[in-house]
């Protein structure tokens, strides 16, 4: 039985997440399909021509990436997390989670989006 904090917690999240991810751009178009297909998100965003700079293993890297704008209802954030790992080519993947003020959002959209992470349309 949950403890009372753990609702109160509960209810402070958002019903959605934005999840970004930058992915190699032959890859990218791919993964947002599949996470469609396969009802893990609602919503995916191809955004082309990002340039990463970082550094790995001690060097400055630079590289043209495709950032992935993922809408997803919070109940699916581990499934959609797993099932990017599972796909992206990097050893170390960025996936970021950022919470949505639903109250300032479009109602209709957050609805969705949360229609959408209930839809069973894997299979």
């Amino acid at each position: 039985m949950g403890s009372p904090a753990g609702a109160l917690e509960e209810e402070r999240w958002p019903p959605m997440n934005v999840v970004l991810c930058n992915c190699p751009p032959a890859e990218s178009r791919a993964i947002a399909r599949r996470l469609i297909r396969e009802g893990l998100a609602a919503c995916v965003n191809v955004i082309g021509g990002v340039s990463s700079f970082y550094e790995w293993e001690g060097k400055l890297e630079e590289e043209s990436e495709d950032t992935l704008l993922i809408k997803v209802a919070r109940s699916g954030l581990a499934a959609l997390g797993d099932r990017i790992r599972e796909l992206h080519p990097y050893s170390t993947v960025e996936i970021v989670v950022l919470e949505v003020d639903a109250e300032q959002s479009d109602p209709d959209y957050v609805a969705w989006v949360e229609r959408c992470g209930k839809a069973d349309r894997a299979g």
